[in-house]
């Protein structure tokens, strides 16, 4: 593999994991529907802005990363909205997680279920932001190595 291969390769490899991080959230954030008689509602309802928003953000970046591999945009214009869809999502789910009283996921019928959602969902979160990261710092190398 030559020098000019591998930043690309990479970039390719950061943005799909990234992508797979988006999806994964967004399989938490559906998932507790899939229970029934759960009490979803009150739990994703626990704050203003919560799992549904960080949903929508999981489904806008997934748009994104397609966007970065199907379509003509600019990498850099894909890395900057990539990097900032993850970071919001982070900053929703960190409120989200913080916010929800402890008494409102030990009231929900299955209590297993969400015990460790929050936390999961902030971790796949983290994820997808730490590759927006990683693939934001390919394409600035790509882009620095070619003006040199």
């Amino acid at each position: 593999m030559s020098d000019r291969e591998r930043p690309a390769r990479a970039s390719r490899a950061s943005l799909a994991a990234a992508g797979l991080a988006a999806l994964a959230v967004l399989a938490l954030v559906v998932a507790p529907f899939f229970d029934r008689g759960t009490g979803v509602w009150v739990y994703y309802s626990a704050w203003f802005a919560g799992p549904l928003t960080v949903g929508f953000l999981a489904a806008l970046f997934a748009v994104v990363a397609v966007l970065g591999f199907v379509t003509g945009v600019r990498q850099s214009t894909v890395a900057g909205l990539a990097l900032g869809v993850g970071v919001s999502m982070i900053a929703v789910t960190i409120v989200w997680a913080v916010n929800t009283r402890r008494q409102v996921v030990f009231a929900l019928s299955t209590v297993d279920l969400f015990r460790y959602h929050r936390w999961a969902l902030l971790g796949f979160a983290l994820a997808v932001a730490l590759c927006s990261t990683w693939y934001a710092a390919t394409v600035y190398e790509r882009r620095t190595s070619r003006e040199v």
